[in-house]
């Protein structure tokens, strides 16, 4: 509870899913004080993740407690990390799938017909001119785009990686 207070809610987009994830993955050990938990006791919880068939889950469960009891360690409130040391379940496998332009094309013409409200058409529609994000498109405010230059600047504040992003408009996407 201590580190989703202080390190997760309201610094973190995902901290409902974080604090999910954790709630699901520790139940068995909750009341344990922290200290008290070794590797064994995490790689035994895993282990009966990836025993379900859901590696890909053991992992992202991994990874979620590796950075709770990392941040526990910083805080001089355990001497250990009980992770360190285990093994990955499922790396996962980068995504590299891109749309062809016969994809782009339909998908085009299937929003110009005018089956959607206007709103998440016009961001469907940006999001293909432009590769940026939904997220990030329906986030966007005058401020960020230079109409000398026909630039939109996605703040760091916004950015998945935290770093701004200059992106032209261009073509279509002038016309939305």
């Amino acid at each position: 509870e201590l580190y989703v207070r202080r390190r997760v809610t309201g610094r973190l987009r995902t901290a409902k899913e974080i604090e999910s994830r954790l709630q699901r993955a520790l139940t068995p050990i909750l009341e344990r004080p922290a200290e008290d938990i070794r590797r064994r006791d995490v790689r035994a919880l895993l282990d009966a993740a990836a025993d379900q068939g859901i590696e890909r889950e053991a992992e992202k469960r991994r990874q979620t407690i590796g950075a709770m009891f990392r941040w526990a360690l910083s805080q001089d409130m355990v001497v250990t990390d009980p992770t360190a040391g285990l093994r990955a379940y499922d790396p996962g496998t980068p995504r590299d799938r891109v749309l062809t332009a016969d994809e782009i094309n339909a998908l085009w013409k299937w929003l110009e017909a005018g089956d959607m409200p206007p709103d998440p058409t016009d961001i469907l529609r940006l999001q293909l001119a432009t590769g940026a994000r939904c997220g990030e498109i329906s986030g966007m405010c005058a401020e960020e785009i230079d109409n000398e230059q026909w630039t939109w600047t996605l703040p760091a504040t916004r950015s998945k990686n935290g770093k701004p992003r200059v992106t032209p408009i261009t073509g279509a996407a002038r016309r939305i």
